[in-house]
């Protein structure tokens, strides 16, 4: 009966990971799919699973061009067979065919499967391919049946029962063949235990050994991870077993004498005497401070829960303690990196542990990390990779060499270092005068300033004018060596100094206190004169002419304590640099006052063969300047384009420079960064020299964003900054952090160079900055890690809406808003869900979401009475801008009330006559409104508007009837007009019912409500409920034909159709049936939109949201044939 529905497409929490052949394997809900590692290429999804999620994927035999492999998920059991398929004689481009077998089902919840060690003699399909544990500590023998045939179809698994452990409930467990005959089970119980014990297969019978029972954690173990046999200067240390719980801890056991404790025989009884002092719920009745002798260390460094834990064994680069890698990830959408390393001497008796924090990554969205995989090259320890899968259902990717090496990317210098360095001044101070004044200025002096001159070369200046210049070159081994030289010693830098250059072009500018200009070109690594100006420099903006030529130069300088900005074009000769203009801008627009004193940020660019000049203000302003020949001519000023907050960063992109085709109208766009937080950008339209707001969206962090890159092949916003003590290159488009470095804080002295991909797009960079009075810089030549699919929401998803128009080349949008406070603006693009705009200004979850009729307007609600309303608008840059409009006042500041719902109307038009006026047309509405409400106690109230006597256009609501349907709480509801009389409701009911409901309007208000109630529509609470089509019958027009989707919290999807004829009184003129039932993988369902459909079409597709979304097609067809 669903073969009217069909999943076209999801987002859900990735559940299942595991990385094989360059193959990168996950499940999400009850699918599979196969992405490429290196490409992040989606090569085949199947679903594999009939109402249950993934939770687990085992590799069982190998070869290069197929792998088989087992998935679990709940008590369901399955093979699966992927085979490569090449057509080409590029061994990097082939195809995936993805087939699933037959499911089996278990008795019990499975918790973890363990393939059998590969061997060489074992055939393809034998008998016994691996075990696995279920949640009350019963291990089960997996057989893979040999099939009749040779089609993968016929795969099929069969389970027997081996044994079962102590009898207990538990959360988590590991599976480890150490032999061809034995297996090492680690099982973590509800209440704290761990339990090690093993079966043996010796002699054809299984055997039970118990051999530790752990006791420490405060809560449920969530997570066991059995380790291989580690290398460690102690013969004693051979293997670990990790476990991670519910108290936020991290402990690591001994359990390597498994085989001494092994008792020749031990019944279960026998076992559990050993446990006597637990109560009946498995908690201790006392815990001990002691800590347990098994026990080697214990670590806190996540905020909330964690979830699962692997191990990384790889020892390159590694000290000589440090033993094996643990990574961790948890609730608070953290993987994190533990070194556990011995800490005691070789000759002592007593051996200690520790586990040392290497490094914490958050590149998913939300909470909750749910799954993890770990591909090791031993041999190649740089290709090896680290994959995990958030509930947000984004997959990273990221090289697990670069989890622990932080340190040795950072570099640290002090000056007196430097100085001895670039002296040749010996270690210790000697008596020689000239020496010892040269060695005296060593420790007097500071860094005052840095530029990137080119990658490898850092240009420094100091509080005492030394002027030095840091080489990085590569020795014969391959070694980044750091070499220092003194370029110049300038009085006029004495005391202050501001440095500034052009990326790649091995020229840099520096200025003083005394309004003296330099030039350093790296070409001669000499320091040229330029000017001498008046005043006290405060930046240097530099900007070539010509992007291709590095001949023509255009300096723009500002000034402390004047808005004065001085224009220098400068000439590059044989002969060196020569001035061939200099202009004061000294438009009387950019002179107002105190408050336009002090320029935060300049732009220069030639636009429409002008030279036009940007200037950012403190007080959050934006000028424009235009400049012709001879001479400065127009202006404008945006005010508050950053609140009062200053603009910090500008950066233009042309119209023609980007994937723009309105080229015609628009010169290009203008984004700015301010000190409010936000990312604004205007456009500058061709007929105009006036700068025009069309986005400004709140950025994740602030207020220290201090610079803006937009990439317009790839329409990709980046803006990078400070937030907290850490460095930080956000990627806007993509809501990822590209890099992330702690680096003590904003308030210093630092300089950043990104590097780019040959599409622009911000890949890593150089950084250097002061700390502690020292010098320090990072460098990141590639990105540490890569998104292979892209997620959503990293919480449930509250409300969803869909625009019944297209948005340009876009299509329709669809807004989402979740418990994360944030709204995506999302559009599907082939199937798969592209997020181009996140929208940030609420401070509790989304609770409604509603579109205007023309698309243009998103309004939203949430709590503490707030109800925003957003202009949505096509800007070729970025796709779509998005600007707050307005916000519906409140009665107090302290009011805790909480918006549910509302419904939003059109119900007047206004006509533009030309460019700068519009005529608003009043007319009187004569047309019958009612408004219908539902609440808890699953009743209809239908409110009819009266006039106020106050007559400012407010309209009251008084109760005209009520109506009961529901047995509680109405949790959904939709409507159709049929005529200009009557309306069908479909609600759905906390009680599993069905609402369908037909009101008549009378001409004076009087309202008839005929309503049927489906009872036991769904097995739980029906929370979204949508109208797809209501057609008209051609015989009569008094009957409609209408088709309901209905969703609910036990992840069905239900489609019923209504037969409705107006002429029959009551509800005998409705007929209901259901017509198709399928199940959506979206838990905990919240909300439901209809994608726009033509009339014509045989098809519609519904949006499903909560714990992720997923798009469904509804087939008329097929409903019309039935």
């Amino acid at each position: 009966m669903s073969h009217l529905l069909s999943s076209e497409c999801s987002q859900t929490p990735v559940t299942a990971l595991v990385i094989h052949g360059g193959l990168i394997i996950s499940g999400q809900g009850p699918f599979i799919r196969v992405h490429h590692q290196p490409t992040s290429r989606l090569l085949a999804a199947a679903q594999v699973l009939d109402g249950q999620a993934v939770h687990g994927i085992r590799i069982c035999h190998s070869i290069p061009s197929a792998i088989s492999a087992i998935i679990w998920g709940g008590r369901s059991l399955k093979a699966i067979s992927i085979s490569r398929q090449t057509s080409t004689d590029d061994s990097a481009n082939f195809n995936v065919s993805l087939i699933p077998g037959k499911t089996v089902e278990v008795e019990d919840w499975i918790l973890d499967v363990a393939p059998k060690l590969p061997s060489a003699s074992r055939p393809s399909y034998e008998t016994a391919c691996a075990t696995l544990l279920t949640a009350h500590n019963a291990l089960y023998s997996v057989n893979w049946q040999e099939p009749s045939s040779h089609s993968v179809e016929s795969m099929q698994l069969s389970v027997a029962p081996l044994l079962t452990g102590r009898k207990c409930i538990l959360y988590s467990a590991h599976l480890n063949w150490t032999s061809a005959t034995e297996i090492l089970v680690a099982s973590g119980t509800a209440f704290g235990e761990i339990i090690v014990w093993s079966c043996s297969l010796v002699g054809g019978e299984p055997s039970l050994h118990t051999h530790f029972s752990f006791t420490g954690h405060e809560g449920s173990i969530f997570g066991v991870q059995i380790s291989e046999p580690i290398e460690s200067p102690f013969k004693t240390l051979r293997r670990i077993l990790t476990s991670c719980s519910d108290d936020r801890t991290i402990r690591v056991w001994d359990i390597s004498n498994t085989e001494i404790q092994r008792t020749s025989s031990q019944s279960l009884e026998s076992t559990a005497k050993q446990h006597k002092p637990f109560q009946e719920t498995g908690f201790p009745v006392t815990l001990s401070d002691k800590r347990d002798s098994n026990c080697l260390a214990v670590a806190v460094g996540h905020v909330s829960r964690i979830w699962n834990i692997r191990y990384f064994y790889a020892r390159k680069n590694w000290s000589n303690d440090h033993l094996v890698t643990i990574i961790s990830v948890g609730e608070d959408g953290t993987c994190q990196n533990w070194a556990f390393r011995h800490e005691a001497d070789l000759s002592s008796e007593e051996r200690t542990y520790s586990l040392t924090h290497l490094s914490t990554s958050s590149h998913h969205l939300g909470k909750n990390i749910w799954s993890i995989a770990v591909n090791e090259q031993v041999e190649a320890p740089d290709r090896s990779v680290i994959s995990t899968g958030g509930a947000d259902g984004r997959i990273i990717s990221q090289n697990s060499v670069h989890t622990s090496i932080y340190g040795k990317l950072l570099e640290e210098r002090d000056i007196t270092t430097v100085l001895q360095n670039v002296f040749n001044l010996p270690a210790t101070k000697p008596i020689n005068s000239e020496i010892s004044r040269k060695a005296s200025k060593a420790t007097a002096d500071y860094f005052r300033s840095y530029a990137y001159v080119t990658k490898n070369e850092l240009l420094v200046t100091t509080n005492n004018g030394l002027v030095l210049l840091e080489i990085v070159e590569i020795d014969s081994n391959g070694e980044s060596v750091r070499r220092w030289q003194q370029v110049d010693h300038l009085d006029d830098l004495k005391g202050y100094s501001v440095v500034s250059g052009i990326p790649d072009s091995g020229v840099t500018f520096l200025g003083g206190a005394t309004g003296s200009l330099y030039c350093f070109d790296a070409f001669d690594k000499k320091i040229a004169f330029l000017t001498k100006t008046d005043g006290k420099i405060a930046t240097i903006y530099p900007y070539p002419v010509e992007p291709s030529s590095k001949f023509i130069v255009d300096v723009l300088l500002t000034y402390l304590g004047t808005s004065t900005p001085r224009l220098i074009r400068l000439r590059r000769s044989l002969t060196g640099w020569s001035v061939c203009l200099d202009d004061d801008l000294t438009i009387q627009s950019v002179r107002q006052g105190a408050q336009f004193a002090q320029s935060s940020s300049a732009l220069l660019s030639s636009i429409d063969n002008q030279l036009r000049v940007f200037l950012g203000y403190r007080d959050g302003s934006v000028h424009l300047l235009s400049r012709k020949e001879g001479g400065s001519a127009g202006a404008s000023i945006v005010r508050y384009a950053h609140g009062k907050e200053a603009v910090t960063a500008m950066h233009w992109i042309s119209s023609v420079s980007s994937k723009s085709q309105s080229t015609t109208q628009n010169l290009g766009w203008l984004f700015t960064v301010g000190r409010d937080g936000t990312c604004a950008v205007h456009t500058l339209r061709r007929d105009s020299n006036e700068l025009n707001l069309v986005h400004r969206l709140t950025l994740p962090f602030g207020p220290n964003i201090e610079g803006i890159h937009v990439s317009p092949s790839a329409d990709e916003v980046y803006v990078y900054g400070f937030h907290g003590k850490q460095f930080v290159v956000y990627n806007v488009s993509t809501s990822d952090y590209i890099l992330n470095i702690d680096c003590g804080g904003a308030h210093r002295m630092w300089s950043f160079d990104p590097r780019y991909d040959p599409a622009g797009r911000i890949v890593g960079g150089n950084l250097a900055w002061t700390k502690a009075s020292k010098l320090n810089s990072y460098d990141v030549l590639e990105p540490h890690h890569e998104i292979v699919q892209n997620g959503g929401h990293g919480r449930e998803i509250k409300s969803c809406a869909i625009t019944t128009t297209s948005t340009a080349s876009l299509g329709p949008l669809i807004a989402t808003g979740a418990e994360d406070t944030d709204i995506c603006l999302i559009r599907l693009e082939d199937s798969k869900f592209s997020c181009v705009a996140t929208i940030r200004k609420h401070v509790t979850g989304i609770q409604s979401l509603q579109w205007s009729e023309n698309g243009e307007y998103l309004f939203s609600c949430g709590g503490y009475e707030e109800f925003f309303i957003w202009r949505v608008q096509p800007v070729p840059a970025i796709k779509v801008g998005v600007m707050f409009e307005s916000s519906c006042p409140i009665d107090s500041e302290k009011s805790d009330l909480r918006i549910m719902s509302f419904a939003v109307k059109q119900r007047c038009r206004t006509e533009r006559q030309r460019e700068d006026a519009i005529q608003v047309i009043e007319f009187e509405i004569t047309m019958k409104t009612v408004v219908v409400t539902t609440a808890t106690d699953g009743h209809f109230a239908f409110w009819s508007e009266s006039s106020n006597d106050n007559n400012d256009n407010s309209k009251e609501l008084t109760c005209a009837a009520t109506r009961a349907l529901h047995q509680s709480a109405v949790k959904s509801l939709a409507s159709y007009s049929l005529n200009t009389d009557t309306t069908l409701i479909v609600t759905g009911g906390d009680d599993n019912g069905l609402g369908v409901s037909l009101v008549f309007v009378a001409e004076s208000n009087e309202v008839q409500c005929e309503r049927l109630l489906i009872p036991r529509a769904h097995a739980a609470a029906v929370t979204a409920t949508d109208i797809i089509t209501c057609r008209p019958s051609e015989a009569d027009p008094s009957c409609f034909q209408v088709l309901i989707a209905t969703a609910s919290n036990d992840q069905r999807i239900k489609i019923w159709g209504v037969d409705i004829d107006l002429r029959k009184k009551g509800v005998d003129g409705l007929d209901v049936k259901m017509l198709a039932n399928g199940y959506t993988s979206i838990a905990d369902v919240s909300s439901m939109a209809l994608y726009p459909h033509a009339k014509e079409q045989s098809a519609a597709k519904i949006l499903v949201c909560g714990v992720g979304m997923e798009i469904w097609t509804v087939d008329f067809c097929l409903q019309n044939g039935s």
